[in-house]
């Protein structure tokens, strides 16, 4: 079920980006260019996070959302927005870093939690790599989000350590990508 997840949940790209709140459309963004993304689960909590570049050369933007949800405190954090260039890196296409602080970044909107440093480090694991175009969409059973995408893209599997706000990522138990992508629609519902 996490390949699947992985591979459907999060492809970024000329993208347009909507967040909702109980249905009223919160962000829209547009954009194109490097992504990554992991999803994770274990024992004690579960959880995702997609960060893209996109705009153009001159007026470029990174952008982040995550989820995660702690099965212990029965307690969920979400959030999404713009966060500084440089948080972002990707390297030949097989690496990848985010470091970032949300707290930091005026233009991060904190959803739900107290938001956090995220440290994720990317690495082609070479297990896949696919083009991917069409739609998908997923519905957490925690009852908060869904997510939707539609366009096109290219994704290579990923191994991703790190942490996010808090929660200890190790590649055993977490899936990621390392995407390029060329048009794209997310967007996110709060339900």
């Amino acid at each position: 079920m996490k390949q699947m997840l992985c591979a459907l949940v999060l492809m970024s790209g000329i993208l347009m980006v909507s967040a909702s709140s109980f249905g009223a459309t919160v962000f829209t963004s547009i954009g194109s260019g490097d992504a990554a993304y992991v999803t994770w689960s274990n024992s004690s909590s579960y959880g995702y996070v997609d960060v893209w570049k996109g705009g153009t050369v001159t007026s470029p933007y990174t952008y982040l959302t995550y989820y995660t949800y702690d099965y212990t405190a029965n307690s969920r954090s979400y959030g999404w927005g713009d966060i500084p260039n440089s948080d972002f890196t990707v390297l030949g296409g097989k690496h990848a870093s985010l470091i970032t602080n949300v707290n930091a970044d005026p233009d991060f909107h904190i959803g739900s939690g107290s938001g956090g440093t995220l440290s994720l480090y990317f690495q082609n694991n070479g297990v896949v790599s696919y083009s991917f175009t069409g739609t998908s969409k997923v519905s957490f059973n925690s009852g908060s989000m869904t997510y939707k995408n539609t366009g096109t893209g290219d994704s290579l599997s990923a191994s991703v350590s790190g942490n996010c706000l808090g929660y200890n990522i190790v590649t055993d138990n977490a899936e990621g990508d390392i995407q390029r992508n060329k048009s794209l629609v997310i967007t996110i519902d709060k339900q």
